[in-house]
């Protein structure tokens, strides 16, 4: 079956987790004729949705689910990555505000994520987030005189985070 980004995306609960039938084959909609499908998920599957399968006990990033015995963990490139540090950036005041709760400006960037061509769900971009913010503030440390012969923290995107506090 040829999968086409405009129409196929892959169904999710509201944990983020890959919805999948008792064989392991995950599910798949066709949006716009609204029809589902169970797919076996081989490589091309999980290079279509930018996902990474690893054996259980292989490291992987917070934003990981759990799917059977393997973990699936969403591939994060620069641009994603750019695109998440950015849309934080237009929704700064929206954590700020006391009308708005924290969850629904999570489900803002999740949307505007998915819009961009990037299908994480909530917790991953959440998490992905904060992972980000935690490597930020940790190579912000380092970069302070301490003396103490620490081999310095590489961010990579220490450049985008630095303009503007997180």
């Amino acid at each position: 079956m040829d999968l086409n980004k405009d129409r196929h995306i892959l169904v999710k609960n509201s944990n983020g987790d890959v919805v999948e039938n008792d064989s392991g084959a995950w599910l798949v909609m066709d949006i716009k004729d609204n029809i589902l499908m169970y797919i076996d998920p081989t490589k091309e599957l999980l290079e279509f949705f930018n996902i990474a399968k690893l054996e259980e006990g292989e490291p992987c990033s917070s934003q990981a689910t759990q799917s059977s015995s393997t973990v699936l963990c969403p591939r994060w490139d620069r641009t994603a990555i750019n695109y998440l540090i950015t849309f934080y950036k237009e929704n700064i005041n929206n954590f700020k505000s006391t009308t708005m709760k924290n969850e629904h400006v999570w489900k803002i960037i999740t949307d505007k994520m998915r819009d961009s061509g990037y299908n994480y769900s909530k917790a991953q971009v959440e998490n992905k987030f904060k992972y980000l913010k935690s490597r930020y503030i940790k190579k912000k440390d380092n970069m302070s005189c301490r003396g103490t012969g620490e081999s310095p923290v590489v961010f990579d995107y220490f450049d985008e985070r630095n303009r503007r506090k997180p």
